[in-house]
């Protein structure tokens, strides 16, 4: 269930983060949630025009753009992430990097940023400048506080506490986001094996209903 629900977390969250006329979306990973998400972005944002495939190994994403393509989607790999980074207006993250992969600087004004993938303070999708300066919301904030993403910059100073503007919770609270064109925007989904019992618990109790 995990891949769905984080994918669907992601999606949620960027219903009110992102900006509706979205068009170029960048998916960095190969794995099953990386996959997903480019689903439910396609889904939530039908102004998304062209979906980027970023892998260190690119011949991992050789099957899910070719599929991608056969849909009708303008699809396809790149290899230069950071050109890649420069042009999208969402950039979804679900890879197990150490290192920060998406650098802060080259994220365009008004752009979406959703890091899935690490979830332990060792491990960095983006780097400290992704959160400088931008609108930071989180799935949960014990999880979130826990991953490198987050934690780097609070540690060196870069974010405070208070930037982190709320959780899912708070999202689903607020069917209308308010932002402006240029806001910058980082959701830090960290995921944790309570959220997929909740969701089961609620999957299992319509079932019987």
């Amino acid at each position: 269930i995990t891949r769905w629900k984080t994918a669907a977390d992601s999606a949620l969250a960027a219903q009110r983060l992102s900006r509706e006329d979205s068009a170029v979306l960048l998916v960095l990973g190969a794995g099953p949630v990386a996959r997903a998400l480019v689903d439910a972005y396609l889904h939530i944002r039908p102004a998304i025009c062209e979906v980027l495939l970023w892998n260190r190994t690119p011949a991992k994403l050789a099957d899910t753009c070719q599929m991608l393509q056969r849909n009708g989607v303008k699809a396809r790999l790149v290899d230069d992430l950071d050109a890649a980074v420069a042009r999208a207006d969402i950039v979804a993250c679900a890879t197990s990097s150490a290192t920060p992969l998406v650098r802060g600087a080259l994220v365009r004004p008004g752009s979406h940023v959703d890091l899935v993938g690490g979830f332990r303070p060792d491990m960095r999708e983006a780097d400290d400048e992704v959160a400088r300066g931008a609108r930071i919301f989180v799935d949960d904030r014990v999880t979130a506080a826990c991953s490198g993403d987050i934690q780097a910059p609070l540690q060196a100073g870069v974010i405070s506490e208070n930037q982190i503007e709320g959780d899912l919770y708070d999202l689903c609270q607020h069917a209308a986001f308010s932002r402006s064109a240029s806001d910058k925007t980082l959701y830090k989904n960290a995921g944790g094996a309570h959220l997929d019992l909740m969701v089961a618990q609620y999957v299992l109790a319509r079932l019987r209903a």
